[in-house]
Protein backbone atom coordinates (compact mmCIF):
# COMPACT_ATOMS: atom_id res chain seq x y z
CA UNK A 1 0.00 0.00 0.00
CA UNK A 2 1.16 3.18 -1.30
CA UNK A 3 1.62 5.48 2.21
CA UNK A 4 3.27 8.89 1.92
CA UNK A 5 3.24 12.43 0.02
CA UNK A 6 3.27 12.91 -3.54
CA UNK A 7 4.26 17.32 -4.66
CA UNK A 8 2.44 17.86 -8.31
CA UNK A 9 2.29 20.64 -10.43
CA UNK A 10 -1.36 21.21 -10.88
CA UNK A 11 -2.11 22.43 -14.39
CA UNK A 12 -4.34 25.55 -15.71
CA UNK A 13 -7.73 24.53 -15.96
CA UNK A 14 -7.86 21.39 -13.58
CA UNK A 15 -9.95 22.15 -10.39
CA UNK A 16 -8.04 20.67 -7.85
CA UNK A 17 -10.57 17.62 -7.38
CA UNK A 18 -9.75 17.03 -10.72
CA UNK A 19 -5.90 16.15 -10.05
CA UNK A 20 -7.46 13.93 -7.20
CA UNK A 21 -9.48 11.55 -9.35
CA UNK A 22 -6.86 11.74 -12.27
CA UNK A 23 -4.06 9.88 -9.51
CA UNK A 24 -7.59 7.91 -7.98
CA UNK A 25 -7.27 6.24 -10.77
CA UNK A 26 -3.44 6.34 -12.23
CA UNK A 27 -2.74 5.12 -8.67
CA UNK A 28 -5.54 2.85 -8.02
CA UNK A 29 -6.00 4.41 -5.07
CA UNK A 30 -8.75 5.36 -2.92
CA UNK A 31 -7.65 7.06 -0.17
CA UNK A 32 -6.25 10.93 -1.19
CA UNK A 33 -6.25 14.19 -0.35
CA UNK A 34 -4.12 17.23 -0.78
CA UNK A 35 -3.10 20.13 1.82
CA UNK A 36 -4.88 23.11 0.16
CA UNK A 37 -6.76 24.43 -2.71
CA UNK A 38 -5.65 25.88 -6.01
CA UNK A 39 -8.27 27.62 -8.30
CA UNK A 40 -8.69 25.75 -11.65
CA UNK A 41 -6.92 29.21 -13.77
CA UNK A 42 -3.76 28.77 -11.27
CA UNK A 43 -1.34 26.35 -11.62
CA UNK A 44 2.06 25.01 -9.28
CA UNK A 45 2.01 23.28 -6.39
CA UNK A 46 -0.20 20.55 -4.81
CA UNK A 47 0.85 18.33 -1.59
CA UNK A 48 -0.91 14.86 -2.42
CA UNK A 49 -1.39 12.92 0.76
CA UNK A 50 -1.89 8.66 0.28
CA UNK A 51 -3.71 6.30 2.65
CA UNK A 52 -2.44 7.07 5.82
CA UNK A 53 -0.35 10.15 4.95
CA UNK A 54 -4.10 11.50 4.62
CA UNK A 55 -4.31 11.46 8.95
CA UNK A 56 -1.09 14.28 8.49
CA UNK A 57 -2.05 16.50 5.92
CA UNK A 58 -4.05 19.02 8.81
CA UNK A 59 0.00 19.76 9.44
CA UNK A 60 0.76 20.88 6.32
CA UNK A 61 -1.80 23.04 5.37
CA UNK A 62 -0.57 25.67 7.52
CA UNK A 63 3.07 25.96 6.33
CA UNK A 64 3.71 29.12 4.38
CA UNK A 65 2.94 29.52 0.74
CA UNK A 66 4.52 31.42 -2.26
CA UNK A 67 3.19 32.61 -5.04
CA UNK A 68 3.88 34.50 -8.33
CA UNK A 69 0.95 36.72 -9.30
CA UNK A 70 0.43 38.27 -12.75
CA UNK A 71 -1.96 41.13 -11.52
CA UNK A 72 -4.38 43.36 -14.08
CA UNK A 73 -4.93 46.92 -12.80
CA UNK A 74 -8.01 49.14 -13.93
CA UNK A 75 -10.60 45.68 -14.42
CA UNK A 76 -12.08 43.89 -11.82
CA UNK A 77 -13.89 40.86 -12.76
CA UNK A 78 -16.86 39.31 -10.49
CA UNK A 79 -14.15 35.71 -9.19
CA UNK A 80 -11.02 38.61 -9.35
CA UNK A 81 -9.49 36.18 -11.35
CA UNK A 82 -9.07 35.62 -15.36
CA UNK A 83 -11.91 33.42 -15.46
CA UNK A 84 -15.16 36.16 -14.24
CA UNK A 85 -16.96 38.25 -16.08
CA UNK A 86 -15.98 41.55 -16.28
CA UNK A 87 -17.77 44.00 -13.45
CA UNK A 88 -16.03 47.17 -13.22
CA UNK A 89 -13.86 49.18 -16.24
CA UNK A 90 -11.34 52.00 -14.81
CA UNK A 91 -11.05 53.71 -17.57
CA UNK A 92 -8.95 56.34 -16.39
CA UNK A 93 -5.96 54.80 -14.52
CA UNK A 94 -2.20 54.23 -15.61
CA UNK A 95 -0.01 52.05 -13.20
CA UNK A 96 3.07 54.23 -12.95
CA UNK A 97 6.14 52.21 -11.64
CA UNK A 98 7.40 54.61 -9.49
CA UNK A 99 4.11 54.55 -7.48
CA UNK A 100 3.29 50.98 -7.64
CA UNK A 101 6.43 50.72 -5.49
CA UNK A 102 5.80 53.32 -3.01
CA UNK A 103 2.36 51.03 -2.55
CA UNK A 104 4.08 47.77 -1.98
CA UNK A 105 6.54 49.19 0.26
CA UNK A 106 3.51 50.80 2.19
CA UNK A 107 0.95 47.81 2.50
CA UNK A 108 0.44 46.21 5.51
CA UNK A 109 2.03 43.09 5.65
CA UNK A 110 -0.30 41.97 8.91
CA UNK A 111 -4.03 42.68 7.78
CA UNK A 112 -8.03 41.57 8.12
CA UNK A 113 -8.60 40.17 4.15
CA UNK A 114 -11.74 39.73 3.08
CA UNK A 115 -12.11 36.14 0.98
CA UNK A 116 -13.46 36.64 -2.67
CA UNK A 117 -17.47 35.76 -2.80
CA UNK A 118 -16.37 33.06 -5.25
CA UNK A 119 -14.22 31.06 -2.68
CA UNK A 120 -14.82 27.39 -0.79
CA UNK A 121 -15.59 29.17 2.51
CA UNK A 122 -18.65 27.78 3.85
CA UNK A 123 -21.95 29.70 4.81
CA UNK A 124 -24.26 28.05 6.97
CA UNK A 125 -23.57 24.82 5.39
CA UNK A 126 -23.22 26.06 1.72
CA UNK A 127 -20.34 26.87 -0.44
CA UNK A 128 -19.50 30.88 -0.98
CA UNK A 129 -19.49 30.20 -4.48
CA UNK A 130 -22.23 28.43 -4.81
CA UNK A 131 -24.23 31.74 -3.23
CA UNK A 132 -22.69 33.78 -5.70
CA UNK A 133 -23.59 32.11 -8.43
CA UNK A 134 -27.29 31.81 -7.13
CA UNK A 135 -27.36 36.00 -6.93
CA UNK A 136 -27.21 35.62 -3.35
CA UNK A 137 -26.56 38.68 -0.85
CA UNK A 138 -24.23 37.63 1.87
CA UNK A 139 -20.86 38.92 3.53
CA UNK A 140 -17.36 37.44 4.84
CA UNK A 141 -16.04 37.03 7.86
CA UNK A 142 -12.26 38.74 7.51
CA UNK A 143 -9.71 36.57 8.77
CA UNK A 144 -5.89 38.07 9.73
CA UNK A 145 -3.04 37.27 7.07
CA UNK A 146 0.73 38.34 7.39
CA UNK A 147 3.06 38.43 4.45
CA UNK A 148 6.34 37.21 4.98
CA UNK A 149 7.93 39.00 1.81
CA UNK A 150 6.94 40.62 -1.02
CA UNK A 151 8.73 41.62 -4.55
CA UNK A 152 7.69 43.25 -7.65
CA UNK A 153 9.19 41.09 -10.56
CA UNK A 154 8.01 43.12 -13.75
CA UNK A 155 5.63 46.25 -14.37
CA UNK A 156 4.56 46.86 -17.77
CA UNK A 157 3.08 50.28 -17.54
CA UNK A 158 1.34 50.24 -20.70
CA UNK A 159 -0.49 47.08 -19.95
CA UNK A 160 -1.23 47.99 -16.75
CA UNK A 161 -0.12 44.87 -15.73
CA UNK A 162 2.53 43.66 -12.93
CA UNK A 163 4.31 40.83 -12.23
CA UNK A 164 4.89 40.06 -8.79
CA UNK A 165 6.18 37.17 -6.28
CA UNK A 166 4.49 36.82 -2.70
CA UNK A 167 5.27 34.51 0.30
CA UNK A 168 2.12 34.26 2.61
CA UNK A 169 0.45 32.59 5.67
CA UNK A 170 -2.30 30.27 5.23
CA UNK A 171 -5.53 31.31 4.67
CA UNK A 172 -4.25 34.15 2.34
CA UNK A 173 -6.14 34.81 -1.00
CA UNK A 174 -3.88 36.53 -3.74
CA UNK A 175 -7.50 36.91 -5.35
CA UNK A 176 -8.09 39.29 -2.63
CA UNK A 177 -4.53 40.85 -2.27
CA UNK A 178 -4.88 42.17 -5.64
CA UNK A 179 -8.46 43.52 -4.50
CA UNK A 180 -6.72 45.13 -1.84
CA UNK A 181 -3.90 46.33 -3.34
CA UNK A 182 -5.71 47.88 -6.35
CA UNK A 183 -7.87 49.69 -3.63
CA UNK A 184 -4.55 51.13 -2.06
CA UNK A 185 -4.02 52.49 -5.65
CA UNK A 186 -7.42 53.69 -6.02
CA UNK A 187 -8.19 51.49 -8.89
CA UNK A 188 -9.42 47.77 -9.19
CA UNK A 189 -7.56 44.36 -10.36
CA UNK A 190 -8.07 40.78 -10.68
CA UNK A 191 -5.27 37.84 -11.12
CA UNK A 192 -4.59 37.14 -14.76
CA UNK A 193 -2.27 34.24 -13.76
CA UNK A 194 -1.33 32.48 -10.43
CA UNK A 195 1.58 30.00 -9.80
CA UNK A 196 2.27 28.55 -6.12
CA UNK A 197 5.74 27.73 -6.56
CA UNK A 198 6.31 26.95 -3.24
CA UNK A 199 4.34 25.35 0.22
CA UNK A 200 7.08 25.33 3.13
CA UNK A 201 10.19 23.13 2.13
CA UNK A 202 8.82 22.25 -0.33
CA UNK A 203 9.16 23.73 -3.84
CA UNK A 204 7.82 23.15 -7.45
CA UNK A 205 10.51 22.57 -9.19
CA UNK A 206 10.54 19.32 -6.93
CA UNK A 207 6.94 18.26 -8.59
CA UNK A 208 5.73 15.76 -10.31
CA UNK A 209 3.96 16.01 -13.40
CA UNK A 210 -0.09 14.25 -14.04
CA UNK A 211 1.61 12.36 -17.20
CA UNK A 212 4.65 11.46 -15.20
CA UNK A 213 5.24 7.82 -15.49
CA UNK A 214 6.44 7.19 -11.83
CA UNK A 215 5.50 9.49 -8.66
CA UNK A 216 7.81 10.13 -6.04
CA UNK A 217 6.53 9.30 -2.47
CA UNK A 218 7.83 11.26 0.66
CA UNK A 219 7.44 9.02 3.90
CA UNK A 220 5.11 10.99 6.28
CA UNK A 221 7.70 11.36 8.88
CA UNK A 222 10.13 13.05 6.10
CA UNK A 223 7.59 15.34 5.21
CA UNK A 224 6.64 16.33 8.73
CA UNK A 225 10.56 16.81 9.77
CA UNK A 226 9.90 20.64 10.20
CA UNK A 227 8.72 19.38 13.69
CA UNK A 228 10.93 18.39 16.47
CA UNK A 229 11.18 14.38 16.70
CA UNK A 230 10.72 12.76 20.22
CA UNK A 231 11.55 9.30 21.55
CA UNK A 232 8.63 7.69 23.78
CA UNK A 233 9.40 4.67 25.39
CA UNK A 234 5.75 3.35 26.15
CA UNK A 235 4.51 2.56 22.42
CA UNK A 236 1.36 0.76 23.41
CA UNK A 237 0.24 4.09 25.22
CA UNK A 238 0.88 6.29 22.53
CA UNK A 239 -1.01 3.78 20.02
CA UNK A 240 -4.24 3.28 22.04
CA UNK A 241 -4.39 7.04 22.13
CA UNK A 242 -3.85 7.25 25.55
CA UNK A 243 -1.79 11.02 27.20
CA UNK A 244 1.92 10.63 29.40
CA UNK A 245 4.05 12.08 31.27
CA UNK A 246 6.47 13.53 29.31
CA UNK A 247 8.54 16.57 30.44
CA UNK A 248 10.07 18.93 27.49
CA UNK A 249 8.61 22.42 25.66
CA UNK A 250 5.02 22.63 24.96
CA UNK A 251 4.35 21.93 21.38
CA UNK A 252 3.22 19.31 18.46
CA UNK A 253 6.12 16.84 17.55
CA UNK A 254 6.65 13.63 15.62
CA UNK A 255 6.91 10.75 18.23
CA UNK A 256 8.79 7.77 17.59
CA UNK A 257 9.17 4.40 19.73
CA UNK A 258 11.96 2.01 19.41
CA UNK A 259 13.57 3.82 16.37
CA UNK A 260 9.93 3.36 14.57
CA UNK A 261 7.52 6.45 13.86
CA UNK A 262 3.92 6.73 15.53
CA UNK A 263 2.36 9.69 14.71
CA UNK A 264 2.07 13.60 15.83
CA UNK A 265 1.37 14.16 19.58
CA UNK A 266 1.46 17.70 21.89
CA UNK A 267 3.13 18.50 24.57
CA UNK A 268 1.33 20.81 27.31
CA UNK A 269 2.43 21.35 30.65
CA UNK A 270 4.48 17.89 30.48
CA UNK A 271 1.94 16.03 29.24
CA UNK A 272 1.83 14.22 26.03
CA UNK A 273 -1.41 13.85 24.13
CA UNK A 274 -1.62 12.01 20.77
CA UNK A 275 -3.09 14.00 18.14
CA UNK A 276 -2.71 12.01 14.81
CA UNK A 277 -1.66 8.16 15.93
CA UNK A 278 -0.39 5.82 12.35
CA UNK A 279 -2.04 2.50 12.08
Amino acid sequence: MLNGFILLNKPKNYTSYDVIRVLKRILNIKKIGHSGTLDPFAEGLLIIGLNKATKFIQFLTDLPKEYIAKIKFSIETDTLDVDGEIIKVDENFKLNKEIFEKAILNFPRIYEQIPPKYSAKKIEGKRAYELAREGEEFELKPKRVEIYDLKILEVNESDNIAIIYIKVSSGFYVRSFARDLANFLNTIAYVSELKRIAIGKFKLENANNLNDKEFKLIDIDQALDFMEKIEILDCKRFKNGQRMLYKYNDGIYRVYCDGNFLGVGKIESNILRPLKVIS
